[in-house]
């Protein structure tokens, strides 16, 4: 260690090396956050996917999961949910089906 960093104590100097902030983009986050946002998005996922969530739902759903574990709100979807492709994708494909079946009824 540098001479410079004797009086030092070892947890302060990890601790600032190491900070770590809300970030409402998952591709913009540091370490800690961007882990956050993958734990966000697979339990919305799975809820879609179990077909406990309605993709109407997702916005709200996604914004409580954002304060919960990032302990921030996004100021809309398109900083929040419509941000995350994989569930844009999701959300078209529903659209689609959903547009079929009512064309073909």
């Amino acid at each position: 260690m540098p001479n410079q960093l004797n009086d030092v104590d070892t947890d302060a100097f990890y601790r600032a090396i190491n900070e770590f902030e809300p970030s409402l983009i998952r591709v913009e986050a540091d370490e800690v956050m961007h882990n956050l946002h993958i734990f966000l998005r697979f339990e919305l996922e799975q809820a879609l996917l179990n077909r406990e969530l309605k993709v109407a739902h997702l916005p709200d759903a996604w914004n409580a999961k954002m304060e919960k574990y990032l302990g921030t709100v996004p100021p809309d979807d398109a900083r929040g949910v419509l941000q995350a492709a994989p569930f844009l994708n999701y959300l078209w494909k529903k659209y689609r089906e959903i547009y079929q079946v009512d064309t073909l009824q």
